[in-house]
């Protein structure tokens, strides 16, 4: 894995292939004095969220409820494409494909490779919140 700082490189559009550093920079110049932590809290919102809609998703799947797998899937891919959280969005949007196409093929390694993703992505936005925060 590489180290946060060549991750961070503000050179680097796309730091790594899970995020893309240009999203997080316009985020960034739509703060304001009286907003300095519009990204902190984008994504504690995103964090969040991935942990409630993943296990909803996996509930969702043990339950055959394939509907509520799209439109979960839908909204985390929403949450991950404003983050620039490529890999995550991508899979998001198989992971909708699929339910809209009434299938769950393939959608429990979907789930598990989600989840794997998110760790790398988690520690890299902790990362820029604690930079953000010292801006």
């Amino acid at each position: 894995m590489q180290s946060d700082e060549s991750l961070l490189s503000p050179s680097a559009d796309a730091i790594s292939p899970v995020i893309d550093r240009k999203f997080i920079d316009s985020i960034i110049s739509l703060q304001h004095p009286g907003n300095p932590d519009l990204l902190e809290r984008i994504i504690d919102k995103y964090i969040n969220d991935f942990g409630c809609l993943c296990s909803g998703m996996l509930l969702a799947l043990d339950e055959g409820d394939i509907n509520s797998i799209r439109l979960m899937a839908h909204s985390l891919k929403s949450g991950s494409a404003i983050l620039g959280l490529t890999s995550l969005a991508e899979s998001c949007k198989k992971l909708e494909a699929l339910a809209r196409n009434n299938s769950t093929d393939g959608a429990a390694e979907l789930l598990e490779q989600m989840k794997k993703d998110f760790v790398e992505v988690q520690n890299i936005l902790h990362t820029f919140k604690s930079r953000n925060h010292e801006a």
